[in-house]
């Protein structure tokens, strides 16, 4: 393979380096991030100061006693607002004074602890070196204008201050006009980010000089095993025997891939080996009846003369050698389809019980055997399955047809519900099977009739039909004698 073929795009190793990169540079967009977001907030600084403002004038205007009792209304504006709020008398004293520029919620003390306290120094050291406030700008464009704002930057914290004032008549009618002075600033001193952004730059310069050795590192650790063991497993492919025997010399998780496709690669083995056998043994099945067909031809091509008895049973010959090779070859496709999930077959509701019970009257008409049919109570509701309904006929007729060849006196089919499945027992009175045969019963071929009788395929299609449609199928031979098969299907509710 190139390395033209070996750099992609999509690969471990550039996922690798694209987690690399991001994972390094996270750092440094989420602080040009959030400089951008606390910008966006500096145009609302003096928006909230003249708001904070207005409010306090509405509330100094509905009032009717001395200022010094809205104090605590006072408060609650500036605290809801985040403002330092004051109120200046004519004579020049402030009785009210609430300071709330630097908040005291757990989303302030988070922001200290990430930034920094440096805004609470900041606005001491920016309002301490200040004119006193009845001598400030807006407030003297207030007292000639009534209401006036300004804002100024400082530079110490890169903090956004911004002040708004008004004039109004103290209520009482009291001489003279009082300053309602609101303070604001920007929430958060930005000069710590613009600090770390300079030093993140360098530590991000440094850090991606290590991460690419790291990527480096991880290539040698986790791509070049993979790409090893897509080699090897490419290899056994072009073999002409493919061998479940990947060295498996590693205790992470590529030692965990390569034994997981030793695991796959012998179930596969294992169903190629039971495929040859099953041809070998189709082939053995179809030997008999094709070797006593080629005898009658040429026993008829041949100048003896034959006799009308003769000619009888030569004709006979051909006719069970043509039938067995037909059951056999049908069989053999309705295996296949069943071991195949019964592909392209309509299913529909199948009533279980009538089934049954038309199978047992049906197939128990001159017969020195009792079928014996159980079902569910009348009153109850009819257990139904969802499937093919040709297919799990012959499932039950196989069935029957197997106890009906063992039974002495009498077979049992109960039909009944556990829990989310529909079951049904066949039951027959005859010899049982031995501990040795249970595990063989439904092998393709097996079968323990002396006279031959059947292809040896029914319970082995049995199984695959039962699979195909979800459920399962167990042979049984109680201490009390006899055989039983036990059959379980996903049940239908209604």
């Amino acid at each position: 393979m190139s390395r033209l073929q070996r750099v992609r795009v999509h690969s471990l190793r550039t996922s690798a380096l694209l987690v690399v990169l991001a994972v390094v540079a996270s750092p440094l967009a989420l602080l040009f991030a959030t400089n951008g977001v606390e910008s966006l907030f500096v145009g609302r600084t003096r928006e909230r100061a003249v708001e904070g403002r207005d409010d306090v004038v509405a509330l100094v205007r509905g009032a009717t006693g001395d200022v010094g009792t809205l104090s605590d209304r006072i408060d609650a504006i500036a605290s809801a607002r985040d403002q330092r709020i004051r109120v200046l008398l004519p004579d020049g004293t402030v009785p009210i004074d609430r300071d709330h520029l630097v908040g005291r919620g757990w989303l302030f003390e988070l922001g200290d602890f990430i930034y920094g306290p440096d805004r609470v120094a900041v606005l001491t050291t920016f309002d301490a070196g200040r004119a006193p406030l009845r001598e400030r700008p807006e407030v003297r464009a207030a007292r000639a204008s009534e209401h006036a704002e300004q804002c100024d930057h400082s530079t110490l914290g890169n903090l956004e201050i911004c002040d708004a004032a008004a004039t109004l008549p103290l209520p009482g009618g009291a001489g003279g006009l009082a300053v309602v002075h609101a303070q604001g600033s920007s929430r958060r001193a930005l000069d710590t980010l613009y600090a770390s952004r300079r030093q993140l730059l360098k530590l991000t310069g440094f850090v991606l000089a290590l991460a690419i050795v790291l990527w480096f590192w991880m290539g040698r650790q986790m791509v070049r095993p993979v790409e090893a063991l897509r080699d090897e497993l490419l290899a056994r492919a072009r073999a002409a025997a493919p061998r479940a025997d990947l060295q498996v010399n590693r205790s992470d998780e590529i030692g965990d891939v390569a034994a997981a496709f030793n695991a796959l690669m012998a179930v596969l083995a294992e169903r190629g080996r039971a495929n040859e056998a099953f041809v070998a043994d189709l082939a053995h099945e179809l030997k008999n009846p094709v070797a006593s067909a080629r005898a009658c031809a040429e026993r008829l091509a041949s100048d003896v003369p034959l006799d009308d008895e003769r000619r009888h049973r030569l004709a006979e010959a051909l006719g069970t050698s043509a039938a067995r090779l037909d059951a056999l070859v049908t069989q053999f496709l309705e295996l296949a389809r069943a071991e195949g999930g019964l592909p392209d077959e309509s299913r529909a509701d199948v009533d279980l019980e009538a089934l049954v019970r038309g199978l047992a009257r049906t197939m128990g008409e001159g017969s020195p055997v009792v079928i014996e049919v159980k079902g569910k109570a009348a009153t109850t509701d009819p257990i139904r399955v969802q499937g093919v309904a040709s297919r799990l006929e012959s499932v039950l007729r196989n069935l029957l047809d197997n106890a009906l060849s063992f039974a002495r006196t009498r077979v049992c089919i109960e039909v009944s519900r556990a829990g989310d499945e529909a079951e049904v027992v066949v039951a027959d009175d005859g010899p049982g099977i031995t501990p040795a045969d249970i595990p063989r019963v439904f092998d393709r071929f097996f079968t323990t009739r002396g006279d031959r009788r059947g292809t040896g395929l029914g319970l082995a299609l049995a199984r695959a039909v039962v699979e195909a449609h979800g459920g399962t199928i167990q042979a049984q031979s109680p201490p009390e004698g006899g055989a039983r098969f036990v059959v379980r299907l996903p049940f239908t509710r209604r």
